[in-house]
């Protein structure tokens, strides 16, 4: 049995280029233009998914019906979306105070107090140490 043929792997390399090219999002000052320009509000566009009358401003995307938008603003994407359109457009103090309060909502973690800070517990790890001395010692004499 002969060596087997090498796979060709460079054929898939144009066409994700052109993909990733064709799909390309908007710059986040390009949104900001628009913004300031007053475009927001898109008119009844038969082309666009659902009609274009539900549309994500910060990602520049368009939706089939509010659920699915809804369900696009607690993607992670949209929020690190949002942070960086913020960012950008140098609201540097509003941008940080929305990502502490998403911070906070998501991760809000009670400080672990335990039995060891009411006082019911206390560690000793003494006797544990002068086990493992005396077992030592015990080895010692046998030799």
């Amino acid at each position: 049995m002969g060596r087997q043929r090498r796979k060709r792997q460079h054929k898939d390399k144009t066409t994700s280029k052109v993909k990733s090219t064709k799909r390309r999002t908007k710059d986040l000052d390009q949104i900001y233009s628009e913004i300031q320009a007053g475009k927001v509000t898109t008119p009844l566009d038969l082309d666009l998914p659902g009609s274009g009358q539900f549309i994500c401003v910060h990602c520049a995307r368009y939706f089939i019906d509010e659920n699915s938008m809804k369900d696009h603003f607690k993607t992670k994407l949209h929020k690190k979306r949002y942070i960086d359109f913020l960012s950008h457009n140098n609201h540097h103090q509003l941008a940080d105070k929305v990502t502490s309060e998403l911070v906070m909502k998501n991760l809000s973690v009670e400080p672990y107090g335990g039995p060891e800070q009411d006082g019911q517990i206390k560690v000793d790890n003494g006797p544990k140490l002068n086990r493992n001395l005396e077992v030592k010692e015990e080895d010692n004499d046998q030799v």
